[in-house]
C-alpha cells in the first residue's frame, strides 16, 4: 500500500522482514512529505508499525504501538513496559524475545481485545490540531484481526456466550481443519462479525468526530483492509497456501472532499493503487517506481483498468535477491480469476460473476482462458527470476 509494489518486487515476504535500504525511499509517504505534507501513523499493528517496515523517518510523527495497546495479561505488560524502556526499536530487532516470553504465557487467557479502536482514532485527533497546512495520516487499527474479543455490548451480538468466548477457546483451529470442525469454525465466524460490528461502530464514531472538527469536507478517506478472514473450505484464517475471495476481496471506499452521494466503481483495484491513486488526485505525477495505476479515470470517468491485478502468498521464499520458486499467486481478468500453485504447478480458474464463493473449477474448461492467465503469471515469475542475483 506504501510502495505500490507487488512483493515480488519488493520482496518483505516475511514478517520480520524491513524493506531493503535502496528501495526504501519509494514510497508515498516520502512523496508526500517532499510535497508539503505532514505524514503520520498511528498504527496499532505491530508488524505494520513504521519502525518494523524502516519507513520511520518519512514520517513527522509515529506514535508507538504500546501507547495504542492495554494490557490485560501479564506477557502484553511485560512487552508494553520492554517497547517503553528499549524504545520503537524493541518490536523490530527484539522479536525473538516477544516469541518466548509469549510462549512462557500462552495458558493465559482473556476476553476483551488489547487493542481497544478507539485508541488510534483518539490518537489522530490529539495529534492533528498540532499540525499546520497538509497533512496525511495514516490510521492502522489491529480489530477485527483474531483473537476475535469484541468489547460489550456488541460481544454475543451473533454468537451464544458459551461459543469461543475468550482467547484460549479460540487457539488451535488456525490453519486447516477436517470437516467435523465446521461447527467450531462456525462460531469463529460469529465472533469475528461481531469484531466487525464493533469496528464499524467506532468507524462511524471517527467519521461523525471528523464532521465536528471541520476537517471532514476537506479530507480525502480511504478506507481498507489488509485482508480478510477464510472460515470454510477446510481452512482457517488469513495466511496461504489459499488466495480465495473471503481472503483477499476486502472493501475499498473513497469518499473525496464534499462528495454528498455515492457510487459504485466497477473495475478491478487493489491496495497496491492507493498510493498513484493519492499522487493523482493532489497533483503529482506519479512516480515510474509504482507498480499500481491511478484508480481516478475509473472513478471520474467510468475507464476500467488497463492493468492485470495480482495478489500473492510468498512468505516461504528466501529473501532478498533469491529466485521465487514456492507460494501462490492469483490473476484477475474481468470477471476471471486464476490461482496457481507455484509448489506442483496446479491452477485454479473461477468466474466470480457466477460463481462467487468459488465452488466450481474451470481450469479443464475454459482452456483457452486459464492458459493465457497462467501464463501471465509464469511468465511474470520467470521474467523477474531472471533478474536476481542470487547471494551465496
Amino acid at each position: 500500500m506504501l510502495t505500490s509494489k507487488y512483493p515480488w518486487s519488493h520482496q518483505v515476504y516475511q514478517l520480520t522482514n524491513t524493506i531493503d535500504e535502496h528501495m526504501r525511499s519509494e514510497n508515498i509517504i516520502r512523496v508526500l512529505r517532499e510535497n508539503g505534507y505532514t505524514t503520520m501513523a498511528f498504527v496499532a499493528n505491530r508488524s505494520a508499525n513504521p519502525y518494523q517496515l524502516e519507513l520511520s523517518e518519512d514520517f513527522d510523527l509515529v506514535i508507538p504501538e504500546y501507547e495504542l495497546v492495554i494490557s490485560h495479561k501479564i506477557s502484553s505488560s511485560i512487552l508494553l513496559t520492554a517497547g517503553r524502556l528499549f524504545g520503537d526499536k524493541f518490536n523490530v530487532s527484539w522479536w525473538w524475545v516477544r516469541y518466548y516470553i509469549n510462549k512462557i504465557f500462552k495458558s493465559e487467557d482473556n476476553y476483551t481485545t488489547e487493542f481497544p479502536v478507539r485508541l488510534p482514532f483518539d490518537s489522530f485527533f490529539d495529534n492533528v490540531s498540532d499540525t499546520r497546512g497538509p497533512f496525511f495520516a495514516w490510521i492502522h487499527l489491529f480489530p477485527p484481526h483474531n483473537p476475535y474479543l469484541p468489547p460489550e455490548p456488541y460481544k454475543n451480538t451473533f454468537a451464544e456466550k458459551t461459543e469461543m468466548y475468550g482467547e484460549r477457546a479460540q487457539k488451535g483451529y488456525y490453519g486447516k481443519y477436517p470437516e467435523s470442525k465446521q461447527e467450531k469454525i462456525d462460531s469463529l465466524r460469529k465472533r469475528y462479525d461481531e469484531f466487525i460490528l464493533y469496528c464499524d461502530a467506532e468507524f462511524r464514531e471517527f467519521v461523525e468526530k471528523l464532521k465536528k472538527s471541520g476537517l471532514y469536507d476537506n479530507s480525502l478517506l480511504i478506507f481498507s483492509s489488509d485482508h480478510g478472514e477464510i472460515f470454510e473450505k477446510g481452512f482457517w484464517g488469513h495466511s496461504g497456501p489459499y488466495l480465495y475471495e473471503p481472503l483477499v476481496h476486502v472493501p475499498m471506499i473513497i469518499h473525496e472532499p464534499g462528495q454528498t452521494e455515492g457510487s459504485k466503481v466497477d473495475t478491478l483495484g487493489t491496495l497496491m493503487d492507493v498510493a498513484p491513486t493519492l499522487a493523482d488526485y493532489i497533483g503529482l505525477p506519479i512516480p515510474e517506481w509504482m507498480e499500481g495505476e491511478s484508480m481516478l479515470p475509473a472513478i471520474r470517468e467510468g475507464t476500467p483498468s488497463s492493468q492485470p491485478k495480482f495478489t500473492m502468498w510468498l512468505e516461504k521464499n528466501r529473501a532478498l535477491n533469491h529466485p521465487i520458486t514456492t507460494g501462490t499467486v492469483a490473476v484477475y481478468e474481468n470477471e476471471f480469476k486464476l490461482i496457481y500453485y507455484l509448489n506442483d504447478s496446479r491452477s485454479e480458474l473461477y468466474n466470480l460473476d457466477h460463481d462467487p464463493e468459488e465452488n466450481y473449477d474451470l481450469f479443464n474448461t475454459k482452456t483457452d482462458i486459464a492458459q493465457r492467465l497462467g501464463s501471465t503469471i509464469t511468465d511474470r515469475i520467470r521474467q523477474i527470476n531472471s533478474m536476481r542475483k542470487i547471494k551465496k
